[in-house]
């Protein structure tokens, strides 16, 4: 299907899962909160102008839909929680991200409250997770917070335990468990391939005992708030959510976002529950108005960095020698570190934008080095606008994400071959 025909299919499904909750949820509704986005006690912003950013606002651009049996719709989510009542949970969740982060705060809220016992597994992106490692007995449920893991990861989980619930958003998301790759289209005003690229076969169908929810509406965070529910979370966290959900989404429509993210980001938090067993007790606590003062704070420091690196950066070429056969093109690019790192996004986004001044593909490339990862390799991140699809370049390097916001990991050797001198 193509992207086109695929929004009008996007606003059926909407309407018609937003039809079947009000019919079919009644007085348990309460259970499994609406597809809402939480908006702080200021701000006077719709629901819909975030739950319609995947039509073309924020990140995503007219991102693949997830096909229907995949879709997170309240009857799915009842179906996935009846399933799996009672099986010891394991949570594995996107790290290091605030998004995946909060969604498994969201689940550790529920669990306690309940008093459940559940074991907390980051997913490092530059890390490639074994089953082993999670130590699972074939009683458990696992759940997939705002990350699958590499290709084949979840079909190989599944084979190790009871049940598999995926709360997910991410456009490479639902190819991996499609097991093949949605065709992406191509950038205005981009060259085409040299070829024509051929499909992909089908992948392995999922297990049976998989339960998918999938919307690329919905942050991650979102999407475990609404599976896990939101009992015993204050008003103010709940605030917190939805400016996680703002920034993740790239959306930026609730007063106080942007000053919330950069003084997220400050705080420094270890969002590793390994390393960081305190880290749930942490989000707990955070002060959000504070953080929105801490940020404001650093919102000018931020701007003035972000001028400096931009100034500084450099031009490359997408993808080195792969991209110079397949035509993605130049554009600006920097390798950073310190508080850069966690201002990747707004440094991305600004690399972008003077891309386009330049003439180059409305692409920024901001490539780092995060704690953990192992010698000889960097981190690339890609921002993008004026909907152009960073996933192309960055799943051809086993990365993916979203289309104007995806990342991948290479040898710093072969990040050094995308630089023109």
């Amino acid at each position: 299907m193509s992207r086109a025909a695929a929004l009008p299919l996007l606003s059926r499904l909407l309407a018609a899962t937003a039809a079947t909750a009000a019919h079919a949820w009644g007085p348990q509704a309460a259970a499994f909160p609406q597809q809402r986005l939480l908006l702080p006690s200021s701000a006077s912003s719709s629901r819909s102008a975030i739950s319609s950013s995947s039509g073309g606002g924020g990140r995503f651009g007219a991102a693949p839909l997830p096909p229907p049996q995949m879709a997170a719709s309240p009857g799915a989510m009842r179906a996935a929680a009846a399933a799996v009542e009672g099986l010891p949970p394991v949570v594995c969740y996107h790290c290091p991200c605030p998004d995946g982060a909060f969604a498994a705060l969201a689940a550790h809220a529920h669990f306690s409250r309940r008093g459940v016992a559940a074991r907390y597994r980051p997913l490092l992106v530059f890390k490639d997770p074994s089953v082993e490692e999670l130590g699972l007995s074939g009683r458990e449920v696992v759940y997939f917070l705002d990350y699958t893991g590499p290709p084949g990861f979840v079909h190989a989980v599944a084979k190790h335990c009871a049940k598999v619930v995926v709360l997910d958003h991410h456009q490479t998301a639902v190819e991996k468990l499609l097991g093949a790759a949605a065709p992406a289209a191509p950038a205005p005003g981009a060259p085409a391939p040299p070829q024509p690229q051929p499909p992909q076969p089908p992948g392995p169908p999922l297990p049976g005992n998989v339960h998918a929810l999938l919307d690329v509406s919905r942050s991650g965070a979102r999407l475990a708030l609404d599976y896990f529910g939101e009992e015993g979370l204050s008003p103010d966290l709940l605030r917190a959510f939805g400016y996680v959900q703002d920034a993740d989404l790239w959306t930026w429509q609730l007063p106080g976002s942007k000053e919330f993210h950069a003084g997220l980001s400050s705080l420094g938090l270890e969002y590793d529950a390994v390393s960081n067993p305190d880290i749930f007790g942490q989000l707990l606590a955070i002060d959000v108005d504070g953080v929105v003062k801490t940020g404001a704070a650093v919102l000018g420091d931020q701007a003035r960095a972000i001028a400096a690196a931009v100034e500084g950066a450099q031009q490359l070429r997408l993808g080195g020698a792969l991209g110079g056969d397949r035509g993605w093109g130049h554009a600006l690019g920097c390798v950073v570190s310190g508080e850069l790192v966690g201002w990747r996004s707004a440094l991305g986004n600004a690399l972008a934008k003077r891309s386009v001044e330049l003439g180059l593909a409305p692409v920024g490339v901001v490539a780092y080095v995060e704690t953990g990862m192992a010698p000889g390799l960097i981190k690339v991140s890609l921002r993008s606008v004026d909907g152009w699809e960073t996933t192309k370049v960055t799943e051809a390097f086993g990365g993916g994400g979203h289309r104007a916001a995806s990342s991948c990991v290479t040898p710093i050797d072969d990040f050094e071959s995308w630089k023109m001198g």
